[in-house]
């Protein structure tokens, strides 16, 4: 089956990683997961296919501990400036309410605290599927 669903990973633990792109592709079989470890990464990325549309990603998935949160708040809201609709989700292991509150605060449209095991991953990607792919309609240019 030809992936077609692009989406952009940023995340720096590459146990993570593997985690998500196996989750990914085993919920979303249209999902081509691409992978950034770092924010200069990530916004060298997003300019890069920014002039190949049918390469963009439709999501963002963020982890914003990249290594410190002030990078990753950052990230979010470079990407929210430039990027305006593209729809960015917070992935993190902490979720404490200073945490959730100051992600929705500067344009996360979802934030998902990490699983603890490959089951969980699969069980939040199905649900990830099922609401970003069948009930929301992305935009087609960003």
């Amino acid at each position: 089956m030809k992936r077609s669903l692009f989406i952009l990973v940023v995340e720096d633990n590459p146990d993570h990683q593997l985690l998500i792109g196996y989750s990914l592709r085993a919920s979303i079989p249209q999902a081509e997961p691409v992978f950034k470890a770092t924010a200069s990464e990530t916004l060298l990325y997003l300019e890069s296919c920014w002039e190949n549309q049918s390469l963009f990603p439709k999501l963002v998935l963020l982890e914003v501990n990249l290594p410190h949160p002030e990078i990753g708040w950052q990230l979010l809201k470079e990407i929210r400036t430039r990027y305006a609709r593209l729809p960015v989700l917070v992935l993190s292991s902490y979720q404490g309410p200073d945490y959730v509150q100051q992600a929705y605060e500067l344009g996360a449209h979802s934030f998902i605290e990490k699983p603890l095991n490959l089951s969980d991953w699969e069980n939040h990607f199905q649900a990830l599927g099922a609401y970003w792919l069948g009930v929301v309609t992305l935009a087609d240019k960003y």
